[in-house]
């Protein structure tokens, strides 16, 4: 009946079937025509070199820096510059992170939320009421203890078996109505479930084995076999008695002639009672019971195996017990000798059971009465201040840990980088009261990183990799517990701001920044949280996910029962179950009042989907515009709208591939009342999403790619739109990968035809014989731009069906990292 704590979360915690605005297409979607090249323009291999990606002094954001962690086996100029050393660096940095102690986390207000209740109850005359369960549960379990007398000596194990499960059964319905407090109640139906199910049920086949075993091979197998299923723990004697079977058995195989018969008389004898002697020998042989009664040890050692020193125990042997043996057979001797075993041994078994059967009641009370007692001991100790209790001790474990008292909480949004041949520098950079700044884009960026293949970076200094991944994962997971709490709300959009002050640790300034929806920034929290859910997944568990796991709640709070804390201070489940609502949070505002959502109408109409007005004719063109003080702009910027698109084909993608392998109880089980479990309410949500990506993949298709290619920097959403061609290596990669995203995932042509007209006008463009490399911002490649390279490459790749196209985009992949892609 041990009580087991199981973390709960909010109701209604995924929204799914409203997660996003669904755009209206009147009929089959207008899939946009698309000019592109008959021939696909490479860049030219000869000009390609090692890249050396460079990260100079300056300011950069900070989450640019952390996608670098995805870069497999990627490489700097110096050994400062690989990924890993660069988050090091950020972690070693001033004010780059904010702190907080455990005790004060999101994550603290989470636990103390979702455990008071198992713990506290009410504690009002707590002697009496624990005497009186306890009068109860041995009142309940002695009325049907008449059944267990039934038993007697000729019934078999399974009839033996049978009467207990009939008794169990019975007393489980009385426990059931039964004036017991419900959490009792339900820890002791638990543990008689758990008799029945897990050890009676699976042990009836196996004691109708035993009953019909004929070879004492067989019997002991089975034996054995019900001791490991039913966790037996054998006492001395009983251990002995198998050994003694166990020997009897061997011997028994290897009784093939007169000799090995006579040995296994002599150990017959010498393991029998006098009692049972005299009932098996006396009758078989009297001459042979009359030597052997008055025989020595060394007299009976001499016939098993010899020498014999006594002369008349050598007459004996070779002149009487021998040639008797023979006369009397050994196969016979041997059958017989095995059937009185087996029937010694299976009456020993049943007359175990029988005294078990006798002693149930008395032995169920003990052991439920020993947990009753310690359940209102958990009880009357932790009702004073159970909150300041726990926060003292999440404090005191994570010192133990960590050698520390605080612990990273947010990332600041940019940081200023100083370059030494031999390491960087780097601090944060804070606002005007000297504050550090967070941001939604970084955040969603830092949570992206969770996944990465590098191994996980040092947050501080003097550390083991157990250490790191731990202290890596709880931050990861106190952000994502701590979201919600987040979230600013200006008229009726909720989201986590574009920028904010930090006011302490974790507790954002309402009024330093003005509130602003950024579509690219709640891109990258969308494809953040997706990370994380695939980080989490509970199906496939890998050794960062094991580093959470396998902390224990009562590693954090040893003076509390352990009992109770026998799960995951970090649940993997629940940190799936929470990145999957974060997610649904954002995708709602998409059908909030003052939604960045439009749609493009054909007669060059922009409407929003919160207009009353629909278009005139079919479009299935859809945008996202930024929103600032709840005015949606017309000026944005295309790279925000690919980089949305890419996190719903990352979320559909997961949801689709991936999430249908889950056990995750806050997914498959409904805990909600009248509403499905959250995994049915996100299927019935994928159409939709579905159609808000071919709305994006059409936006981006048509408005925002030319005839040429060229992915346009910016559009505007004022009057008939109309944007210029601006020349932007950024807005190319970006607007290149999610059109490579798109054409993988719906598998259209017109998309991948998009695709290659927007790779082929990078190549024409942007590609730089001289330096070997695409041309970007600065004399020699960004890591930045490394990186965008890598992820716009790596996502149209897949496209090419010719191997010399392929080899031509894997030559340079291999040049920006060394791991082929």
């Amino acid at each position: 009946m041990k009580r087991r704590l199981k973390f709960t979360l909010l109701a209604g915690f995924l929204v799914f079937s409203g997660a996003c605005a669904r755009p209206q297409f009147d009929g089959p979607p207008r899939i946009p025509q698309v000019a592109s090249p008959q021939v696909i323009e490479h860049m030219d291999t000869s000009d390609q070199r090692p890249l050396e990606l460079t990260l100079p002094a300056g300011e950069y954001s900070s989450g640019d820096l952390f996608l670098l962690l995805t870069m497999n086996g990627a490489r700097g100029k110096t050994a400062a510059e690989t990924p890993r050393a660069i988050i090091e660096a950020f972690y070693s940095g001033k004010g780059t992170h904010s702190s907080v102690r455990l005790s004060r986390s999101p994550y603290a207000d989470f636990l103390i939320e979702n455990t008071r209740n198992p713990f506290v109850m009410n504690t009002y005359n707590l002697d009496e009421q624990r005497d009186g369960q306890l009068l109860n549960v041995r009142l309940l379990l002695q009325r049907r203890s008449w059944y267990l007398k039934q038993a007697h000596e000729n019934l078999t194990a399974p009839e033996l078996f049978g009467i207990a499960d009939r008794y169990l059964n019975e007393t489980r319905q009385d426990l059931a109505i039964g004036r017991l407090e419900p959490k009792i109640r339900e820890g002791i139906i638990a543990g008689l479930d758990k008799i029945q199910f897990e050890l009676f049920q699976p042990a009836k086949q196996r004691l109708d084995d035993f009953e019909n075993a004929r070879q004492l091979p067989d019997l002991l197998k089975i034996l054995h076999q019900l001791i490991s299923e039913m966790g037996i723990k054998l006492e001395v004697e009983t251990e002995e008695q198998f050994a003694v079977a166990e020997r009897f058995a061997g011997l028994l195989n290897a009784t093939t002639n007169t000799r090995a018969g006579l040995t296994l008389l002599v150990e017959v004898w010498d393991q029998l009672p006098e009692v049972q002697r005299e009932q098996i020998f006396l009758q078989a042989s009297p001459d042979f019971y009359k030597f052997m009664k008055t025989s020595t040890v060394e007299e009976r050692t001499c016939l098993k195996s010899g020498p014999c020193n006594g002369l008349g125990t050598k007459i004996a042997k070779h002149l009487f017990i021998l040639p008797a043996i023979e006369q009397y057979g050994v196969e016979r001797l041997r059958s017989e000798i095995q059937t009185e075993v087996l029937k010694t041994m299976k009456a020993g078994v049943r007359r175990v059971l029988r005294e078990s059967l006798v002693d149930r009641p008395r032995r169920l009370n003990a052991e439920i009465r020993a947990e009753v007692e310690q359940e209102y001991s958990r009880i009357a100790g932790y009702t004073q201040d159970y909150s300041q209790f726990v926060r003292k001790e999440l404090d005191g474990w994570f010192a133990k840990q960590f050698k520390s008292n605080l612990a990273p909480a947010l990332e600041v949004d940019r940081v200023k980088v100083e370059t030494t041949p031999s390491r960087l520098r780097m601090e944060g950079i804070a606002d005007e009261r000297g504050r550090l700044v967070v941001s939604a884009d970084t955040f969603g960026k830092v949570l992206a990183a969770i996944g990465g293949p590098v191994s996980v970076p040092g947050i501080a200094r003097k550390m083991s990799e157990q250490q790191r991944l731990l202290l890596w994962g709880l931050t990861r997971f106190n952000q994502i517990v701590g979201f919600e709490s987040w979230l600013t709300t200006h008229q009726q959009l909720s989201f986590f701001p574009h920028k904010s002050s930090l006011v302490e640790g974790n507790s954002l300034s309402r009024r330093s920044h003005a509130a602003s929806l950024d579509v690219g920034a709640q891109a990258s929290l969308l494809q953040g949280f997706v990370a994380t859910a695939r980080y989490a997944r509970d199906w496939d568990p890998h050794p960062r996910r094991l580093a959470i796991d396998g902390t224990l709640l009562k590693e954090l709070m040893p003076r509390l029962p352990s009992d109770s804390l026998q799960v995951p201070a970090f649940s993997g489940e629940v940190l799936l179950a929470k990145a999957l609502y974060n997610a649904s949070l954002i995708l709602t505002q998409l059908k909030a009042p003052g939604t960045p959502l439009f749609q493009v109408c054909p007669d060059r109409r922009v409407r929003f989907f919160d207009s009353a007005t629909a278009c005139s004719s079919l479009s299935s063109i859809v945008g996202l515009a930024n929103v600032v003080e709840g005015l949606r702009q017309t000026k944005n910027q295309t790279q925000d709208v690919a980089r949305f698109l890419i996190g719903v084909l990352d979320f559909l993608e997961f949801a689709e591939q991936e999430l249908p392998q889950t056990r995750s109880p806050y997914l498959l089980q409904t805990r909600i009342p009248n509403r499905p479990p959250a995994a049915e309410e996100l299927k019935l949500a994928l159409p939709e999403l579905k159609q808000l990506a071919i709305g994006l993949t059409h936006f981006l298709g048509s408005e925002a790619l030319t005839s040429q290619g060229e992915v346009l920097a910016t559009f505007s959403i004022a009057g008939s739109g109309g944007s210029r061609p601006t020349h932007d290596l950024s807005s190319q990669l970006i607007g290149l990968e999610a059109l490579s995203r798109a054409a993988r995932y719906f598998n259209v042509a017109v998309y991948r035809r998009s695709a290659m007209s927007a790779y082929s006008y990078l190549n024409r463009q942007f590609w730089d014989a001289r330096r070997g490399f695409y041309q970007g911002s600065t004399a020699t490649p960004t890591w930045l731009e490394g990186y965008r390279v890598w992820q716009a490459l790596r996502s149209f790749r897949p496209l090419l069906s010719e191997p010399r196209d392929q080899a031509r985009v894997d030559a340079l992949l291999t040049r920006i990292t060394p791991d082929k892609q």
